[in-house]
């Protein structure tokens, strides 16, 4: 047992000079760093990872021309590749930018929201395989249920539900989804 703590930690040394090698000759140049890396894995089999260096992918935004986007400076939604990552999304009619006051009404345009931005990402709420609920009040939880049902009961998602705060009063529900593009039933 001892000997392969040693040779791993030797070998992790190894990498790390070799790492800091690279830095070294590279610079900042990020870019350049990252193609030497890989590099490095491909021309030697022995290191970990090596096989099968995925190339790296760069991820498609979509937006649902929300304020909030623009304003704070993020997606409605991020594609890289089948994996769909959408972010907390409220009950904001974004054409509108109003917000019913009752959670189920919210609920629902929640789930219209979401599912406007996986059609731009060529997925559907059949493709949703996470969820992750943030209801601030636990008495608003189970009048969702039947919306959640309407729009996830084919996919069956696994999901989590947090209640605290949101980002202001009126907001009485934020879904979040990861979808995989093809995962539909």
């Amino acid at each position: 047992m001892l000997l392969i703590v040693a040779a791993t930690a030797t070998f992790s040394l190894y990498v790390i000079h070799k790492a800091a090698r690279v830095i070294s000759e590279l610079g900042s140049n990020i870019a350049q760093l990252e193609q030497r890396l890989v590099g490095l894995e491909q021309a030697n089999p022995a290191l970990p990872g090596a096989k099968n260096v995925p190339p790296r992918r760069q991820g498609r935004h979509i937006s649902s021309g929300s304020k909030f986007e623009e304003e704070i400076g993020y997606s409605r939604a991020v594609a890289v590749g089948d994996d769909i990552w959408v972010s907390g999304t409220t009950g904001y009619d974004y054409s509108t930018m109003t917000i019913q006051p009752d959670v189920v009404a919210q609920c629902d345009q929640t789930f219209r929201n979401i599912a406007a931005a996986l059609e731009q990402a060529g997925a559907s709420l059949d493709d949703v395989v996470r969820v992750l609920f943030i209801v601030p009040d636990p008495k608003d939880w189970q009048p969702c249920w039947p919306v959640i049902k309407k729009y996830l009961g084919k996919a069956r998602p696994a999901s989590t539900l947090i209640h605290t705060a949101l980002m202001s009063p009126e907001m009485k529900i934020e879904i979040e989804v990861t979808a995989r593009r093809g995962s539909a039933a």
